[in-house]
């Protein structure tokens, strides 16, 4: 099924959104430009990684990427995967598309590569 493009800007906005609150929360981070820059409508963006995709998400300029894991063992802590804060994104994306009353568009997050994300439907 494709989908509008009123359907990616309301999935793109959900995960601007979402980014937003998990990362940025404080006043301080990435400003509207870096988000324009670096949050994609499927189709639209320059690299065009997954052209199929509702939006692509280049993570390269402050926004962490899926697959990267963190140790602090060295200083007695333990192993970060950033998936788990994407699993939290994907909910917090699709919690703000229901309230727009719009649960017909569950979104997903998928690494594309190391340095792209991509939104799907599930």
């Amino acid at each position: 099924m494709r989908h509008t493009r009123a359907d990616k800007c309301l999935v793109r906005y959900a995960y601007v959104q979402a980014i937003r609150e998990r990362w940025f929360h404080d006043g301080e981070g990435m400003l509207r430009k870096d988000f324009d820059k670096d949050i994609h409508i499927g189709g639209e963006a320059p690299g065009n990684w997954s052209p199929n995709s509702l939006v692509e998400i280049y993570c390269e300029d402050g926004i962490p990427n899926a697959s990267d894991v963190h140790s602090f063992a060295e200083i007695g802590g333990g192993t970060h995967y950033n998936i788990e804060d994407w699993i939290s994104i994907d909910a917090r994306a699709n919690q703000l598309l229901d309230e727009a009353n719009r649960s017909d568009l569950h979104a997903y997050t998928e690494a594309h590569n190391s340095a792209v994300l991509s939104v799907y439907l599930s």
